[in-house]
């Protein structure tokens, strides 16, 4: 500001340089979820100077206007957002950046990294710290946007997975607890031998959870879920997702074990003939016998007995004419 005296009557000129700064608006989108995502702001930042400059001074035009937030208090540390931008008096620039979910208040300030076109240098608005400089601040160049309560849905996923039958079967859960509609909730499944993908639309509390069977997952094999909820990825609970057939009765490949004994006399000598046999699917690990009477008895195993190595004969002499002899089978124990 500078003064002078003319014919006896002060007058006081304002000088531009103390008007020279960046206009700041700005404004929020709501996330889509509670807590899941963020909330978009949308800053967008223009000269002081609204008008062509008739003087052509360029002190409407700054190269390089950077835009920094704090989403705690108006002191706290603002970080930069994006690329510095150019500004003069009909151009202006945005960036967009997101906040995370349930931040109530956004204070934004935008800073002049070069001299404006007329050579009035820069205000240091924020230090090298991202602490606010009030003393270099401008009014227009500050911005505290206050975000909205806004009622979302509260958006679920999970996968789980069962065998059934020999078979592998995923089931996932897409739910919205909350207030509103989802939309489009979608999913997908991929992992050894399945990729598969789909949506739901309107998923609302009345009608959660939507419910979706994918077969054909393998025993003990490892499959990724995703979901996203009108775009924005909602975390699945339960992926990856691997399922133990062992732990579903239906999926347990047991097997069929099965034990005879007969005799024949060949030559004056009782000869008895065990068979072990397994007519399942899956092995037993050891298939043991004994054969007792008078004057005998005989004992052993069979070690990883399947229907393809069935059956497995023992035979044992030495059994008398007409006495009884006792034979015993046990598969594992």
């Amino acid at each position: 500001m500078a003064t002078a005296l003319t014919g006896g009557v002060l007058v006081i000129f304002v000088g531009v340089a103390g008007a020279h700064h960046p206009v700041i608006t700005a404004s929020s989108t709501p996330g889509v979820c509670q807590g899941v995502g963020g909330i978009q702001i949308d800053v967008t930042v223009g000269s002081y100077v609204q008008q062509p400059d008739p003087t052509s001074s360029g002190r409407d035009i700054n190269n390089a206007i950077q835009v920094y937030a704090s989403t705690g208090t108006r002191a706290g540390v603002y970080t930069a957002q994006g690329a510095p931008g150019a500004v003069d008096h009909d151009t202006s620039f945005s960036r967009s950046f997101t906040v995370p979910a349930g931040t109530p208040t956004v204070w934004l300030v935008a800073e002049a990294q070069v001299a404006w076109g007329d050579g009035e240098p820069p205000a240091d608005v924020i230090d090298g710290a991202g602490n606010l400089v009030e003393s270099d601040l401008n009014a227009a160049q500050i911005f505290e946007l206050t975000i909205p309560d806004v009622a979302l849905p509260i958006c679920e996923a999970s996968v789980s997975g069962e065998c059934v039958d020999s078979v592998g079967i995923a089931t996932i859960e897409l739910s919205n607890f909350g207030p509103g509609a989802i939309g489009s909730f979608a999913w997908t499944l991929d992992g050894p031998g399945v990729s598969a993908s789909g949506s739901e639309a309107g998923v609302t509390a009345a009608t959660s959870p939507r419910t979706i069977t994918v077969p054909g997952l393998a025993d003990g094999e490892a499959y990724v879920a995703t979901a996203a909820a009108d775009g924005v990825a909602v975390p699945v609970v339960g992926s990856p997702l691997t399922i133990d057939f062992a732990a579903f009765p239906s999926c347990v490949e047991e097997p069929d074990p099965s034990a005879s004994v007969s005799g024949v006399c060949v030559d004056f000598d009782g000869i008895a003939t065990i068979e072990l046999s397994n007519f399942g699917p899956g092995a037993i690990g050891s298939f043991a016998w004994t054969l007792a009477g008078p004057g005998l008895f005989a004992a052993g195993s069979e070690a990883g007995v399947t229907a393809a190595t069935s059956p497995r004969t023992i035979t044992v002499p030495g059994l008398a004419d007409g006495e009884a002899y006792v034979a015993t089978a046990a598969a594992d124990g």
